[in-house]
């Protein structure tokens, strides 16, 4: 969750976004900012009541020690908080454009938090095929992993092909994206076949060999990230005025307290199943951790609905 928050911080550059399948997607708005705004309100407001109902089965898991309802309902919040954070930022944006004096972002050939993203989760994935990484070896898991490497490395694939192919790049660098491309393929080829022998029998060896087949894809694919954020890819970040970066302040704070909070509260739940002295003070921090949740939810909840704008005179807004 907080490496979401920080690339969408670092990452982004005061771009427009809207969600597509959980992911940051920069696409060009139907009707422009206000009609933007308003779809991504409604579906903040509808997640935030998602995750309340997520921190509530939490809570009752922890209550009776369930630890797989606790596991699954821990995955549930940090998705739904993330979800949430993507979704603000994208508000944030559009809520800060309303300003007329604001210049809005010209989109690049790439979108570098989906590569970021899908990279930081190919090395999360990876990690746990590692001997001290604790996690259990059942056949769900290994499916979990395997759908992570799957996804991601399919966006990636998809972000080098539509590189390649890009008339705004020049012939040198379409054609470095479509070698990348390529790379992928093969790594990714080699990697899988150790997978499939993993996920058929999870022994000491495949797991060796999952290690070994996916460091080099994990070089590849940092590489590839790495190329993409040359500033030629990367396009023109919005240019805001004081009143414009004020407004995307305020609701990126109520976000940011959410993944904070949300941090805190699944913190408090591990020391409490994994930790057996001092449960009571345990407890009481999970309890304060439940508190803050809700709290943050109500503030971007609250920053969200008083930042809703007005019909401007802006002109549509260019995102070539």
């Amino acid at each position: 969750m907080q490496l979401v928050a920080d690339l969408l911080l670092l990452k982004t550059g005061n771009r427009a976004g809207l969600q597509e399948n959980h992911r940051l997607s920069v696409l060009e708005p139907v009707s422009g900012e206000v009609e933007s705004y308003g779809k991504l309100r409604d579906e903040i407001i509808a997640t935030t009541k998602v995750l309340a109902i997520s921190i509530k089965e939490f809570k009752q898991h922890m209550k009776i020690q369930h630890l797989s309802g606790v596991s699954k309902s821990a995955e549930r919040v940090a998705k739904q908080a993330i979800q949430l954070t993507e979704t603000a930022a994208s508000a944030a944006y559009y809520a800060a454009l309303t300003d007329i004096q604001c210049k809005p972002a010209k989109q690049g050939p790439i979108d570098l938090y989906l590569l970021e993203r899908a990279k930081q989760e190919l090395h999360i994935s990876y990690n746990k095929f590692r001997p001290d990484y604790d996690c259990p070896s059942t056949v769900e898991y290994v499916l979990d992993i395997s759908k992570s490497f799957a996804d991601n490395l399919a966006l990636l694939s998809q972000c080098c092909l539509k590189a390649s192919e890009n008339k705004k790049i020049s012939n040198a660098n379409s054609t470095q994206f479509a070698t990348c491309y390529e790379s992928l393929q093969g790594g990714t080829a080699a990697f899988l076949t150790a997978l499939k022998a993993f996920a058929s029998r999870r022994t000491e060896d495949n797991r060796k060999k999952c290690l070994l087949f996916g460091r080099p894809l994990l070089s590849i694919v940092d590489s590839l990230v790495e190329f993409s954020s040359f500033p030629q890819f990367s396009g023109k970040p919005a240019i805001l005025t004081e009143k414009g970066h004020e407004s995307q302040i305020d609701i990126l704070g109520g976000a940011m307290a959410i993944i904070s909070s949300c941090i805190q509260l699944l913190g408090a739940a591990r020391s409490i199943l994994c930790e057996q002295i001092d449960k009571s003070s345990r407890w009481e921090k999970l309890n304060n951790s439940l508190r803050a949740v809700a709290d943050s939810i109500k503030l971007l909840c609250t920053s969200i609905r008083e930042h809703t704008p007005l019909p401007s005179r802006r002109p549509s807004t260019d995102f070539t």
